[in-house]
């Protein structure tokens, strides 16, 4: 038995199928060519309840565990870390790769009645110490999320029937407060912000947490308000503070804030001045992806917040002038490949349709500042605001 590897990641859920099949499927009629649907279609109740039931039944997470007092101190009770045999790989796979596998292929409109089978075992994995573990406990979540999502999408007699089905699916998440314990667990892991290995985490983490809040608290209710502050405080402000402020960490934290403003509506208002403040910094930095992401998350916060826009426009004026000057070249393409080329004029195409924006919800208080940024150079800046005097 050897410990998990890259190879053990992406592999293991193949190794598990064909390792299963030649054990238990040698007198079962199936299609050879879709071996992983006849697992799930005939044995993923035997599975689930047999070799994964018994490999993470050893390690009840204290959640779970109704024989713990109702709090429980992290530290003592943190005896299911210990001797964690469903890490153990035998045969290409390890446990976490049966779930895996389990998950997606899971039929959506079984993942309702596989709730209780699937959740426990997924926390362990998305609590777990190491990195690499509590990364495959998200997507598995993720997963599981997206397929309850899904099951409004499933044939049914009626529209009715649909949605009670999925809403149950949401109960079952809600269950003991279940959905509140995944949300704790998620929250945790946007807490790792120090290395670059962290960043596929936090990148998976954000939108699974987002889904699941989504998913399992109700529209415009004040908890699921609540929820999406504390991801912008606890979460993106604390990120963009603490961080490491690596151009991919700025990336990651400012992609959510367009998510964050639509769900918190004027109560993201409180939060403007960092936001934008964050956004216009981002633009002055030379990275492609990095403006991308922060051009599109400011066009989100004007159209939410577009009163208060206008007590902004010389930091956003500043943003859109400084990353315009990086990507206009003025026709002159001598030395740059086809590829920069089209990549240059795309974000020339987002400046425009950011400032725009910017533009519709100044309603014309920005008109000075404009004329002092033509002024100082109009070669450059007349493609972007015009080419006469803005206040005539």
């Amino acid at each position: 038995m050897t410990s998990v590897t890259a190879t053990t990641v992406t592999q293991g859920p193949a190794n598990f199928i064909r390792h299963y099949a030649s054990q238990y499927c040698s007198n079962c009629q199936y299609d050879h060519n879709d071996l992983s649907q006849h697992l799930a279609s005939d044995h993923l109740d035997t599975i689930l309840n047999g070799s994964v039931r018994s490999a993470f039944s050893q390690h009840q997470h204290p959640a779970f565990d109704k024989s713990r007092y109702k709090y429980y101190d992290p530290v003592v009770d943190s005896d299911y870390t210990e001797n964690q045999t469903w890490k153990q790989v035998k045969d290409g796979y390890d446990q976490a790769n049966i779930l895996e596998w389990a998950v997606q292929a899971c039929p959506t409109s079984k993942i309702q009645h596989y709730l209780p089978q699937l959740i426990p075992p997924t926390l362990l994995i998305l609590d777990d110490y190491d990195i690499t573990y509590k990364i495959r406990g998200v997507h598995i979540l993720q997963e599981i999320i997206n397929k309850i999502s899904d099951e409004g999408n499933v044939p049914s007699p009626s529209a009715t029937t649909t949605k009670t089905t999925s809403s149950q699916s949401s109960a079952v998440l809600g269950r003991g407060g279940v959905d509140n314990v995944l949300i704790d667990t998620l929250f945790k892991c946007l807490t790792y912000l120090s290395d670059d290995s962290h960043h596929p985490l936090l990148r998976a983490a954000y939108p699974c947490l987002m889904d699941l809040i989504c998913k399992t608290k109700p529209a415009r209710s004040k908890e699921r308000a609540q929820l999406f502050e504390k991801i912008m405080v606890n979460g993106i402000l604390l990120g963009l503070k603490l961080g490491n402020y690596t151009v991919t960490l700025r990336e990651i934290l400012l992609e959510q804030l367009s998510r964050v403003y639509l769900e918190l509506g004027v109560l993201g208002v409180q939060y403007l001045k960092v936001t934008i403040a964050a956004l216009c910094d981002a633009l002055t930095v030379p990275a492609v992806q990095l403006n991308r992401v922060a051009l599109k998350s400011l066009q989100t916060l004007i159209h939410v917040c577009w009163p208060r826009i206008p007590g902004c426009h010389g930091i956003i004026i500043k943003g859109l002038a400084t990353s315009w000057k990086y990507y206009y070249s003025d026709g002159n393409s001598s030395g740059k490949n086809s590829a920069t080329n089209q990549q240059e004029q795309e974000m020339c195409n987002l400046i425009k349709e950011t400032f725009k924006v910017y533009r519709s919800a100044c309603k014309g208080t920005e008109n000075a500042d404009l004329d002092a940024l033509l002024l100082y150079n109009r070669s450059l800046y007349a493609p972007l605001v015009g080419q006469q005097d803005i206040s005539l």
